[in-house]
């Protein structure tokens, strides 16, 4: 009777070790930057969470109203964007808010660049745009510009941050570090 309960336990200790695995999350923990971005896919698509700049537009705008307003709000939050090379390479970047920002970007999918995780930690993140006439084939249109960027200088007005920008555009040193950029015509 003993030999049968042992066998009855041993098999049954077989089949649960055969048990079939629930298949893991594909996606890591935001919580390890790195293994996060190495983890997303090559080319994000308009219903992933990814706030995409892409040569012919921006998408999943909501994503990053979402993010600044919670910045806004001295809230813990990140946000994913992708940005596209000329060549049609993606650049992942994570962009989180502690009280501090700290942006992580993911070159490893840019044939051009290499194969490296670039980590940047500042105190402020702004926003500046504007807006010049430009010549197209098709005659003179409107383009509107759009910048996001880190600094460790506490701007006081929106002069003090165009001064900024265009230093650090210029090629003057500047401690900026620009998140994204996204141009458009607009008219």
């Amino acid at each position: 009777m003993k030999k049968w309960i042992i066998l009855f336990l041993i098999a049954v200790l077989c089949l649960g070790s055969c048990k079939k695995e629930e298949p893991k999350e594909e996606i890591a923990d935001k919580k390890d930057p790195h293994a996060y971005l190495a983890s997303l896919k090559d080319k994000p698509s308009k219903e992933d969470d990814v706030f995409i700049v892409a040569n012919d537009g921006t998408y999943n705008e909501e994503l990053l109203d979402a993010f600044l307003e919670k910045c806004e709000k001295k809230e813990d939050c990140d946000l994913v964007i992708a940005r596209y090379t000329i060549e049609g390479d993606v650049i992942y970047e994570l962009l989180v808010y502690t009280g501090t920002y700290s942006l992580y970007t993911d070159n490893s999918r840019d044939a051009y660049k290499g194969s490296d995780i670039e980590d940047e930690r500042r105190k402020y993140l702004y926003e500046y745009s504007y807006q010049k006439e430009e010549e197209y084939g098709d005659g003179k249109g409107t383009e509107e510009s759009r910048f996001l960027f880190l600094s460790d200088k506490e701007l006081q007005s929106d002069k003090e941050v165009q001064s900024e920008f265009e230093k650090m555009w210029s090629g003057l040193e500047s401690d900026l570090v620009i998140v994204f950029s996204d141009f458009k015509r607009v008219g």
